[in-house]
C-alpha cells in the first residue's frame, strides 16, 4: 500500500511536469521528474502513461491548466521562497497569504528574495578511489555533458557536479555512459 501512494505521488508529479513541458521528454522538470520514479523502482509502462497523460492535457485546451506560481515573502530576516502548483491563481495566492499571516511572514514584492538565489542542478557521484586519471575522466565526462563546477564532498565520499537545470539531464547522461555512478 506504502509503495502504491508513492507511485501515485510520483505520477502525479511527472504529468504536471510534462503538462507544463508541452509534453517535451527531454524538458529538465520531466527529466528530474522520471529519475526520480526510476529511482523508486517505478514501473517504466506507469512512467509512460504519467508522460502522456501530461501530454495530452498540455494540448487540450478544454482542460484546466496548471500553472507554477511563486511566493516569497520574509520571516523574521529569513527569505522564504514558495512554488506551487496551481489551477486556480485566487485561490492559491489567498491561502499562501493567510499562512504567511498566520506565522508573522511578510509578502515580499515580486523578485525581493528571489535575485538572491540562482536554480542549479546537482548530480552526487559516488567517489571511492584517489585515481588521479579516473579523477579526470570524470572531469571530462561532466564538462561534456555541461557541468559549471565540480566539488569533494567529505562527508559521504562523493562528487556533487553543479550544472544548469536544462543541462541535467544530458550530464546524468554523460557521467553514466563514462561508468560513474550517480546518485
Amino acid at each position: 500500500i506504502q509503495r502504491g501512494k508513492e507511485f501515485a505521488k510520483l505520477a502525479k508529479t511527472i504529468e504536471s511536469a510534462s503538462r507544463m513541458a508541452g509534453g517535451d521528454r527531454e524538458h529538465h522538470l520531466v527529466t528530474a521528474a522520471v529519475a526520480r520514479a526510476r529511482d523508486a523502482d517505478m514501473p517504466k509502462s506507469r512512467i509512460e502513461t504519467a508522460i502522456e497523460r501530461g501530454a495530452l492535457k498540455s494540448r487540450d485546451k478544454t482542460s484546466s491548466s496548471v500553472d507554477l506560481m511563486t511566493f516569497e515573502m520574509n520571516f523574521r530576516g529569513i527569505g522564504i521562497i514558495v512554488e506551487a502548483l496551481t489551477d486556480n491563481h485566487s485561490r492559491t495566492a489567498q491561502e499562501i497569504r493567510a499562512i504567511a499571516r498566520k506565522f508573522g511572514a511578510h509578502m515580499g514584492a515580486e523578485n525581493s528574495i528571489l535575485w538572491n538565489w540562482k536554480r542549479i542542478g546537482l548530480l552526487k557521484v559516488s567517489w571511492l578511489t584517489d585515481d588521479e586519471a579516473r579523477r579526470d575522466d570524470l572531469f571530462t565526462a561532466a564538462l561534456n555533458g555541461g557541468a559549471d563546477d565540480l566539488e569533494e564532498a567529505q562527508e559521504d565520499h562523493s562528487i556533487n557536479v553543479f550544472t544548469e537545470p536544462h543541462h541535467l539531464h544530458a550530464t546524468r547522461l554523460a557521467l553514466s555512459t563514462a561508468g560513474f555512478e550517480v546518485d
